[in-house]
């Protein structure tokens, strides 16, 4: 009976047992760039403990990452190709994409600058600031901690000090001192006095202020959490929605120190902040009065009459015409400086694509109040810098792109200078080292090279002829898209690539580089599938590390955009073609 019982137990088990094929759920912490204090190094730490107890690729890695990712990581994670996926390759690519290099002296200055976020207590926000030290600073040594705290003091006493702190690690005490012999013999600075008062330094001024009580409901500084005129008017209303169930009346009205005026306090006095504006956020306007529309353009469907200035370095739009064009919206603060310095801010900047005489542009449109402008719409000379020319008449203006045939011209080489090189070498060993740069300097090259080899020329093979690869293009970003552009002009001035119509269609990409600069990359996977591979005998690594015993100099010299440098044949020019967003190559 016994026996049978244990039976019975061993089958209820094995009916209720989840399938053998079914993938273990794995749940990975959430990451989202957008989030204030996301760190992508200390993300990857945790999924790599994850990944040591759980081994999960392809298709499984893809799934449980993509339930992690958030914003536009998610979007980013398209891109991402599933096959042969592993933990290690997708963390190269997720870094390279979202970690950067922080530098501890940057990581200090960081936790310097956090503020406590909305209902944070004091102690989360200590508990957050030691858990962002502890994931940076967690394998440094006594020395760079050192380092990192007296760069932290020199960037307050001279902000020249950025250019260190924000590079790379110091990480021994020789290459610290090797670092503040630049600065051995510069200028002291003035000492301040009371008959000087403009002595001291702005670093300093700004470390004083610094040090400030910083309210705890808002994050302003000047103030105490008992003091905060926010917390005290939220404090308020909420009483009054309570007590009546009806919104609060508007708030009192506050008088401003500065200017005696209502409706704001000092710190927030409009004329405290023209003094301080700076020069580079200003547009110059030197727009009177228009009698009439100068043409029209279309948006969505919809025209609208505008007016162009050639005087204007931006382009504007009313308020009340703003809320039927489309596009990225940003808020930045913009002053508009035109005829007898009077000034105009913008709050508030359009993004959009419109229509002009049957051609597409990119507009950022300024929005201003519609008591500042006499029509919807004034376009600026901006689009010029397009590539489109405007031929005004009396009564009405008109957009064309001009086309330039048969036009020569040489474009001038950047000048190398041999005396500016970068090298740790100095006295008689600099001299005779520069001797030999000079004598070779029509070896280096700047930018993408002119010549071509002599070798040979790539040549590619179809497996079946019939197949062609049509794909396409990857979707970008704006400022993605403003860098292929800049790319692409760059390839067809050096006769590398040209505008193409061929059956054939690659998407490209844009690939981040150790340096944090772009690389554009042509997705020829598709065309290798159907590619018959070169296969000659290459000698052995070992044998060739072996022939260079004994050998007494070693150089790391290599060639500059090698595979730039090698033709195509003729009859295999159009399996390369390449698509963008804006054309084919």
């Amino acid at each position: 009976m016994q026996g049978r019982i244990n039976a019975m137990e061993e089958l209820i088990r094995t009916l209720t047992q989840r399938p053998s094929t079914e993938t273990t759920s794995v749940a990975l912490p959430r990451f989202n760039p957008g989030n204030a204090g996301t760190s992508p190094a200390s993300w990857c730490a945790a999924v790599s403990a994850v990944m040591d107890k759980v081994s999960l690729r392809d298709y499984e890695l893809y799934i449980a990452i993509s339930r992690a990712l958030e914003g536009t990581a998610a979007e980013w994670l398209t891109h991402v190709p599933v096959n042969g996926l592993t933990w290690t390759k997708f963390r190269e690519l997720f870094l390279a994409r979202y970690g950067g290099t922080e530098t501890a002296t940057s990581v200090l200055i960081r936790v310097l600058d956090e503020s406590p976020l909305e209902d944070e207590t004091a102690g989360a926000f200590g508990n957050r600031l030691h858990s962002l030290l502890s994931a940076k600073w967690g394998g440094l040594s006594d020395v760079e901690l050192i380092n990192a705290v007296i760069l932290l003091r020199l960037i307050w006493y001279d902000q020249r000090f950025e250019r260190i702190a924000f590079g790379d690690d110091i990480r021994t005490l020789e290459q610290f001192q090797r670092e503040m012999r630049i600065f051995s013999h510069a200028k002291k600075r003035p000492v301040p006095s009371p008959n000087n008062p403009s002595a001291e330094p702005e670093a300093k001024r700004r470390h004083s202020s610094a040090r400030l009580p910083r309210c705890l409901h808002c994050g302003k500084p000047g103030h105490k959490l008992a003091d905060c005129r926010t917390r005290k008017r939220e404090q308020q209303q909420r009483s009054t929605q309570r007590q009546g169930g009806r919104r609060p009346d508007a708030s009192p009205q506050v008088v401003c120190f500065k200017c005696q005026a209502e409706g704001h306090i000092a710190p927030d006095c409009p004329l405290r902040r023209d003094k301080k504006a700076s020069t580079k956020n200003e547009r110059v306007v030197n727009c009177c009065a228009v009698e009439s529309p100068a043409g029209t353009l279309s948006h969505l469907g919809e025209s609208f009459p505008f007016y162009f200035d050639s005087g204007a370095e931006c382009s504007l739009i009313r308020e009340s015409a703003a809320s039927k064009f489309s596009g990225k919206r940003t808020t930045e603060l913009v002053v508009m400086r035109g005829i007898g310095n009077t000034r105009v801010k913008s709050t508030s900047q359009i993004l959009s694509t419109v229509c002009i005489n049957g051609l597409t542009l990119e507009i950022t449109f300024h929005v201003l109040a519609d008591t500042y402008l006499n029509y919807d719409i004034m376009v600026g000379r901006e689009i010029l810098s397009q590539g489109f020319d405007v031929y005004i008449t009396r009564n009405s203006v008109d957009i064309c792109r001009t086309k330039v045939v048969n036009t020569c011209s040489k474009t001038p080489e950047d000048e190398i200078d041999i005396n500016a090189a970068d090298t740790d070498v100095i006295g008689n060993d600099k001299s005779r080292l520069i001797s030999v740069l000079e004598k070779f300097k029509n070896s280096f090259i700047t930018g993408f090279p002119r010549a071509r080899v002599s070798t040979g020329q790539l040549e590619i093979r179809l497996i079946d002829p019939n197949v062609t690869v049509q794909r396409s293009p990857y979707r970008l970003s704006e400022e993605e898209r403003r860098i292929v552009r800049e790319r692409i002009d760059e390839l067809i001035k050096a006769k590398i690539v040209r505008p193409s119509n061929s059956p054939f269609a690659s998407p490209i990409l844009l690939v981040k580089k150790k340096d944090g600069s772009d690389r554009l990359c042509v997705d020829f996977r598709a065309l290798n599938k159907n590619t018959v591979a070169d296969r000659y005998p290459l000698p052995l690594i070992a044998d060739q590390i072996a022939r260079l015993q004994k050998a007494r100099y070693f150089i790391s010299l290599d060639m500059a955009s090698g595979f730039h440098q090698i033709p195509i044949h003729p009859n295999s020019t159009e399996y390369t073609a390449f698509v963008t967003p804006d054309g084919q190559y």
